[in-house]
């Protein structure tokens, strides 16, 4: 048995990310990668973004981890994360860093217009998409 080989890959930003709240996805070590023993990862962080502040947020034993943490997360802020893989020999070589947003309000949305259409006997409700979508997609308009 001897401390994983490999560092993490495909590590990135998850759907769930929202204004408080950081979900991170990354691809698992294989057994072999892993130093022939079961795999944890810690997930380290940057809480002020300046690559200076590196501390761990959380150790996790899958693939994904979820971070909802309104204290240290802020709306619209950029944080750094980075994955080490760890096993009961040592630790590996840590992953490529990312840059994580926060979500925002989005912004630049103007007022719908309406017009009733007296053919089809309904409303008619059209908009402009936002011009910022506060760094998540729009779930629903």
């Amino acid at each position: 048995m001897i401390a994983p080989s490999a560092s993490v890959t495909n590590l990135a930003r998850g759907p769930n990310t929202g204004k408080t709240s950081v979900e991170l996805t990354w691809s698992t070590l294989t057994s072999d990668d892993s130093g022939g023993s079961p795999a944890d990862y810690q997930v380290w962080w940057d809480q002020g973004s300046s690559g200076t502040a590196w501390s761990v947020l959380q150790t996790s034993t899958s693939g994904q981890g979820y971070f909802l943490n309104t204290q240290d997360f802020t709306t619209g802020y950029a944080y750094k994360f980075y994955i080490v893989a760890f096993n009961v020999v040592g630790s590996g070589p840590a992953s490529s860093a990312i840059t994580v947003l926060t979500g925002t309000a989005p912004a630049g949305l103007a007022a719908p217009t309406t017009d009733y259409d007296s053919g089809l006997m309904s409303t008619v409700v059209q908009w402009v998409p936002a011009t910022d979508d506060g760094g998540l997609p729009p779930l629903i308009y």
